[in-house]
């Protein structure tokens, strides 16, 4: 789900939910990564919306911060981790 839209060197960077969920929760990109059990990297682009997260991944973010699927994810493009 993408709440803010901001064109920075010519590309869309999305400010996403579930980074500001996690910035809520007070938890670095480094360690909400590893509750995930991926890379900052992945969480990155996750996070910008370069990549939307598998089922697999999905269930763990909405997991880890406690908020239904359908709040969290929409049909985005990009590819799928």
């Amino acid at each position: 789900m993408c709440v803010g839209v901001y064109i920075i060197g010519g590309h869309k960077m999305h400010t996403s939910l579930i980074r500001i969920m996690r910035l809520i929760r007070g938890w670095s990109q480094s360690e909400f990564a590893k509750r995930l059990g991926i890379d900052r990297t992945t969480l990155s682009r996750v996070e910008t919306g370069f990549v939307k997260p598998g089922p697999d991944l999905r269930r763990r973010i909405t997991e880890a911060l406690h908020i239904p699927e359908d709040v969290l994810f929409g049909e985005d493009e990009g590819a799928e981790v």
